[in-house]
């Protein structure tokens, strides 16, 4: 797909140079290669790979991400050894990350999310909360599914969050303040109007 930007990420410096490496050999041996990279290279969006630290204000198309961790053998545990998603702001790194396709993102891994261990009560900025995030993370890829929200009793956020609500309600829409999940709020929720325990949509008012 040569009208997609692309960007490949991985989980430290020495797989990032590994593959840019081999990506490096293959430019030199093929023309399809060679003439995508050059293609965007002098755009905004030019071909990368990065380690997780250096993807701050970067957008592409498509992100690959590869996890580099996992089990070294099969039916062998996996080294619970995270480098810096295990750091008190890693789970930011992570959402970073996450937020950083346009359209698709690819994860290369051999890690199921029940490899990754961490206590369910972890809290944001806590030991193991990076762990948690990435296994919520590769839950969702695997199932597609996310873990479902809750309604709260949270006070509105802002008089902007009410006047944006009551034009929904203008229009037909129920909606659902502060719904949250896992420590997380989104101002406004949508709710689906066949499906009283869905939402079709997510609205912050920042």
């Amino acid at each position: 797909y040569p009208e997609r930007s692309c960007l490949a990420v991985t989980m430290n410096i020495q797989q990032a140079e590994l593959i840019q490496n081999l990506m490096d050999d293959a430019e030199r041996n093929d023309n399809e290669i060679s003439d995508y990279i050059g293609k965007w290279e002098t755009t905004l969006e030019p071909f990368r790979v990065k380690n997780l630290e250096r993807v701050q204000g970067d957008e592409r198309d498509c992100i690959f991400i590869s996890t580099l961790y996992g089990p070294p053998g099969p039916n062998l545990p996996t080294a619970q050894r995270f480098g810096p998603i295990t750091t008190q702001y890693g789970y930011r790194r992570l959402n970073v990350l996450f937020t950083r396709a346009k359209e698709r993102i690819e994860v290369i891994t051999s890690m199921n999310p029940n490899d990754i261990k961490f206590h369910e009560g972890a809290t944001i900025g806590g030991a193991k909360y990076g762990q948690k995030v990435l296994s919520d993370y590769l839950h969702y890829g695997t199932t597609g599914q996310l873990y479902s929200g809750v309604e709260s009793d949270r006070e509105v956020g802002s008089d902007f969050q009410l006047f944006v609500g009551n034009k929904l309600k203008e229009k037909g829409y129920e909606i659902k303040q502060e719904i949250g999940v896992k420590g997380f709020f989104i101002d406004i929720g949508v709710k689906h109007p066949k499906f009283p325990n869905k939402y079709l949509l997510g609205i912050e008012c920042d």
